[in-house]
């Protein structure tokens, strides 16, 4: 539990890039459907802002010395968007590039990759975190989060409490 918290605590650092007077993050998460590929395992993306807002910072590639939970961006394959598909032991990925972002057509380039984007609800990002894997009869290799459990736990801390913040907000 305690390595959560600090992992939690560690996370709120700001992106490498960044300067320590911009605000802190506020998460958005999106599904990531590939333009030519599989639609059966879509990414969910957790950003540290709306892509919109993104793309002004980090049309770039992103250094590898960068701790995880300061990166722009977290990446977990999914299975039909109900459970967390891990194929190599690396269910959490960074977000490493990012451009190419057209609201128009709803697409955008990630590690490489273009993709249609659609916003997926916090909450929806924060139960795939608690519940990573369903009873689906899918062939599995690996366990849904392979040894990242406390990072899955942290990133799960971190959606929680902006959900609560902003739900004290609308009172």
């Amino acid at each position: 539990m305690f390595l959560a918290i600090t992992f939690a605590i560690a996370a709120i650092g700001q992106p490498a890039d960044r300067k320590p007077t911009d605000p802190e993050p506020r998460y958005a998460a999106y599904w990531l459907t590939e333009v030519k590929g599989n639609k059966s395992h879509p990414k969910l993306l957790i950003a540290r802002m709306p892509f919109g807002e993104m793309v002004k910072h980090v049309n770039l590639f992103e250094r590898d010395d960068v701790p995880l939970f300061e990166r722009w961006g977290l990446m977990i394959t999914t299975y039909k968007k109900e459970e967390i598909f891990n194929t190599d032991m690396r269910p959490i990925k960074p977000l490493t590039r990012f451009g190419f972002l057209n609201e128009k057509e709803q697409t955008v380039e990630a590690n490489g990759v273009r993709y249609h984007y659609e916003q997926c609800p916090l909450e929806d990002a924060v139960r795939l975190l608690k519940n990573q894997q369903t009873k689906s009869e899918i062939a599995r290799i690996n366990s849904p989060l392979a040894g990242m459990e406390e990072t899955a736990r942290a990133l799960r801390l971190l959606l929680e409490a902006q959900l609560k913040e902003s739900a004290e907000k609308k009172k």
